[in-house]
């Protein structure tokens, strides 16, 4: 978490902050896709964060993507083990 939160602090104050949008879909549900929050200013997302889930939901690898490369680049790469992992949302 330290990465991510440098790396939404450094980019928060190069681009000014307007706000934020997280996996939900429009009618409250959570998207269990990679996307797991995007910072945003006047011209629209600047970073977002993503994970991607293995098939057996034992390992995550965690990363952002910046505006300045057109959001191409994997920065991050955080790989983490779990023993399972929930769906986004569940308890």
């Amino acid at each position: 978490m330290p990465k991510f939160q440098d790396a939404a602090e450094n980019a928060t104050k190069k681009y000014g902050y307007k706000g934020h949008k997280g996996p939900e879909y429009d009618n409250g549900q959570i998207n269990q896709g990679e996307h797991i929050l995007s910072i945003q200013d006047d011209k629209g997302d600047f970073i977002r964060f993503h994970v991607n889930i293995n098939p057996s939901r034992n390992t995550t690898t965690w990363h952002w993507h910046l505006r300045d490369d057109n959001f191409n680049e994997h920065y991050g790469q955080i790989q983490l083990q779990h023993n399972s992992l929930p769906k986004w949302g569940s308890e």
